[in-house]
């Protein structure tokens, strides 16, 4: 009679739980977007972003107590307001180096200044993406792969499906998904995990994408929806600016991405005091 390894069937059962879950949040991101569209006349663009960003973090908060019958740590609210701002930081910082570098090698000039209320939509709509993904790639997948088996694992899995999800973006290539896949699947991987919470990632995520397309000027993941604060000049081959892709599918973006990954992986298991 063949044995049935009953530790590795409930892994395989949770997995299949954090793949419907993970559609779950997918579609409710979905929905969310449908919303913001339909609403808009209702109200305020800034305000239903804000909202429904904040539905989805309330939604995952009751889904995780109920199913797994504990409060997420993930979400405490007394590390927000730290891990959250360090996370924007971080993510600011991120793309004013990218966009230092290319300053520097000739492959990118700011060009004109023009603000106009459209940055505050951005600002908006960024916080729903960030919220939405990183609940499902890191609240979800990451998250329960690295409970179940393990940090590489999780690391690598979640990546992966974190770069093909941007695959069928405008201007994507199988390079721009690979890309993605190690610069921000890993590195928002690696800060959930030395941070403990989504705050941390969330705020990476969210600045990322702000400044690199409302502020700097470059396609994001493909998209350029706002406009920018900068009207800049790209030029250069597109192994280092990205192409029409945008600075997401540079080699720069994706060494830089691996730095952090190791220093946040690093810190996450050594015996250091995590401050974030």
């Amino acid at each position: 009679m063949k044995h049935i390894n009953l530790k590795e069937s409930k892994k395989w059962k949770v997995l299949i739980l954090m793949i419907v879950l993970s559609f779950v949040f997918l579609s409710l991101y979905a929905v969310a977007q449908g919303i913001v569209s339909i609403i808009e006349s209702l109200l305020p663009f800034v305000v239903a972003c804000l909202l429904l960003g904040s539905l989805l973090l309330t939604l995952y908060f009751l889904s995780v107590k109920i199913i797994e019958g504990k409060l997420p740590n993930s979400l405490k609210l007394s590390l927000l307001p730290r891990h959250l701002v360090t996370g924007l930081a971080v993510g600011f910082g991120f793309f004013i180096t990218i966009a230092f570098i290319l300053y520097i090698t000739g492959c990118y000039s700011a060009g004109t200044i023009s603000f106009e209320p459209y940055i505050i939509k951005a600002l908006a709509f960024y916080f729903l993406v960030a919220c939405s993904e990183e609940l499902v790639f890191r609240g979800i997948l990451f998250r329960m792969l690295d409970t179940r088996w393990n940090y590489l694992i999780a690391m690598i899995i979640s990546g992966l499906i974190f770069g093909l999800a941007h695959l069928p973006n405008p201007n994507a290539t199988i390079w721009s998904a690979i890309a993605i896949a190690i610069e921000a699947g890993l590195l928002l991987g690696a800060a959930y995990k030395v941070s403990g919470t989504l705050w941390f990632p969330i705020g990476i995520h969210w600045a990322w994408n702000f400044t690199e397309g409302p502020l700097l000027g470059f396609n994001v993941s493909g998209t350029s929806d706002f406009g920018s604060l900068l009207n800049p000049t790209i030029r250069g081959a597109k192994i280092f600016t990205g192409g029409d892709f945008g600075p997401e599918a540079s080699i720069i973006t994706v060494i830089l991405g691996l730095m952090l990954v190791a220093l946040f992986t690093h810190k996450a298991f050594s015996k250091e005091t995590i401050s974030l």
